[in-house]
């Protein structure tokens, strides 16, 4: 009898893993098709890329891509030379949404991005809520390096003190 039972358990324990393991892999499935990258609805910043270093008149381009992402009429750019600083404003409208933009307006150094996309009457479309739901993080910004003036980037800087008159 302690023999039988022992094959039953066996059976058991071999046919729960199975069944186990059918159930992990589906699910991994299903989640690797939620965050698959090139299907997520996200932002896409062409132009300039996060951490370009430009100067000089360049071009602003993005995009809004992945499966059922929104065609927007028009992409709203927002350049900033501090965080909470006041926006330098542009439109691009579509299909290339593309925008140039005289650096030597501003300052040399860091300039946070922001890309908005905008519907037909203007107002923002929300790609994080309802309908389209893009998973994951959406940063709020993207920055770029200004350097009209040739300084070398690629040693630190640091400023003391205050500006001389």
């Amino acid at each position: 009898m302690k023999k039988l039972l022992g094959t039953f358990v066996i059976i058991l324990v071999l046919l729960a893993g199975r069944a186990f393991a059918y159930n992990e892999v589906k699910c991994y499935e299903k989640f690797s098709e939620v965050f698959d990258p090139q299907k997520a609805i996200r932002i896409v910043y062409e132009t300039p890329h996060g951490c370009d270093e430009v100067s000089g008149t360049i071009t602003l381009k993005a995009s809004v891509q992945g499966e059922g992402a929104p065609t927007p009429p028009a992409m709203r750019y927002e350049l900033r030379t501090s965080r909470d600083g006041e926006p330098l404003v542009f439109t691009g409208n579509g299909p290339t949404y593309e925008v140039s933009f005289d650096t030597t307006q501003i300052r040399d150094g860091l300039v946070f991005y922001t890309v908005i996309p905008l519907d037909e009457n203007g107002d923002e479309i929300d790609i994080k809520g309802s309908p389209y739901f893009a998973p994951g993080i959406i940063p709020d910004f993207r920055g770029f390096m200004v350097n009209n003036h040739n300084h070398d980037l690629s040693k630190p800087l640091i400023v003391l003190g205050s500006v001389l008159e």
